[in-house]
């Protein structure tokens, strides 16, 4: 499928995708009150259609997104072409393990539908790895799946449903998230996101523990 097929499949079923739906599916008030500012570099992992690279680019002069696939950087890049983006950001394709970045670069990382849709391992070497290149000052905001039918200690959640995407389906509970959080930093924040009566997303909001970056601890599978 090329980009623009692939852009048109999306627009077929969601029509405003890229539009006014942007900053919908997240929380802009937990953004704010990381008090972005021009030169604060900013890098989302996961960045998907650019829904949030948008407003990071009205934030800060030096926006990064990674993904994993040369089709959703060049349909992000057309997207946000057409939206009007202030300074484009630098998008690049990584491994999916080790960041492209040295020690300390960033001022915010930030990541939002993307840890439950990689094993768990996985989403710890993320959190590791986000809190490695966190400046010790700044913080790392990441978006956890709560659903209690997937949550688990034991083992990942998969599905090989196409309708599903064929990938990771994992939920966290807050003591899960918050196991996560102390065990590659220092936890600034854990808020809920309810999005049923039965069950919740959780943002974390961390920082690098105080006297240097956390080496990263997982190996993802």
């Amino acid at each position: 499928m090329t980009t623009e097929q692939w852009l048109q499949w999306w627009r077929d079923r969601a029509s405003t995708y890229f539009t006014d739906k942007v900053w919908r599916f997240s929380r802009p008030d937990l953004v704010q009150r990381l008090n972005i500012r021009l030169d604060v570099p900013v890098l989302e992992l996961g960045f998907g259609y650019g829904r949030e690279l948008f407003r990071f680019c009205e934030l800060s002069d030096s926006v990064f997104g990674l993904e994993l696939d040369d089709w959703t950087i060049a349909a992000t890049s057309q997207e946000l072409q057409k939206m009007g983006v202030r300074k484009p950001p630098v998008l690049a394709r990584y491994d999916g393990v080790t960041l492209p970045f040295p020690n300390s670069f960033f001022g915010v990382v930030y990541s939002c539908f993307v840890t439950q849709h990689v094993s768990r391992e996985s989403a710890a070497c993320m959190l590791a790895e986000a809190i490695r290149v966190c400046q010790p000052d700044g913080a790392v905001l990441f978006e956890y799946f709560g659903d209690p039918e997937c949550q688990s200690n034991e083992h990942d959640r998969f599905s090989g449903n196409p309708d599903d995407g064929g990938m990771y389906n994992n939920a966290y509970s807050r003591e899960q998230v918050e196991e996560l959080g102390n065990r590659f930093g220092v936890i600034k924040w854990i808020e809920p996101w309810p999005i049923t009566k039965e069950w919740g997303n959780w943002w974390l909001c961390v920082q690098p523990r105080c006297g240097g970056n956390t080496a990263v601890a997982a190996t993802p599978s």
